[in-house]
């Protein structure tokens, strides 16, 4: 990995500070993120993956202060929606998706709570859109990124680990994609 990544990092970082909205300032912080630690990399330098780990850090501390800003209330709901049916996503091998298995465009739903490696609640019911992942070695991490927040696991916490092999759905329980 290159320096000129970095700097692209730290000017993402500084447009999500001075983004006017949360939306912007959520992409920018992202963007930033995928620069820090793209999808695939691999670390052979302790220093430099632990600077850009710090890096992250420090952006998804930003982004966790984003999603606890109360924001106004939505419109009241005319008439609720028709609760449609679920099914598991047909492509999931032997019905089981692992999280080396998530895919873009993959919805889930959380079956049990849980608290992730930066000790984020992650409550059960709530449905995720996933859109990336990166796989950081040194603890057997997975930064798992959905359109409604980052979730960090790490295969170094016995807890985690039944999440990240989520043997017969039982953390992550896939959706049709039209939810």
């Amino acid at each position: 990995m290159s320096d000129h990544d970095l700097t692209e990092a730290e000017h993402a970082e500084r447009l999500g500070d001075a983004a006017d909205d949360r939306q912007t300032a959520t992409a920018q912080y992202r963007d930033a993120q995928r620069l820090l630690i793209p999808p695939g990399a691999v670390w052979t330098d302790r220093a430099a993956y632990d600077h850009r780990m710090a890096a992250f850090e420090r952006i998804q501390q930003k982004l966790y202060a984003l999603e606890n800003i109360v924001s106004p209330p939505p419109p009241p709901v005319v008439e609720p929606p028709i609760p449609q049916p679920v099914a598991p996503v047909e492509s999931a091998p032997a019905g089981e998706l692992s999280v080396w298995n998530f895919f873009p465009g993959l919805v889930v739903r959380v079956c049990q709570d849980f608290r992730d490696y930066d000790g984020q609640e992650i409550h059960a019911g709530e449905v995720l859109h996933f859109l990336d992942s990166s796989y950081f070695p040194y603890e057997s991490g997975h930064t798992l990124i959905f359109a409604e927040k980052t979730i960090r696991l790490a295969g170094i916490v016995d807890e985690h680990e039944p999440i990240i092999a989520n043997t017969a759905n039982a953390w992550f329980q896939p959706l049709v994609n039209d939810i």
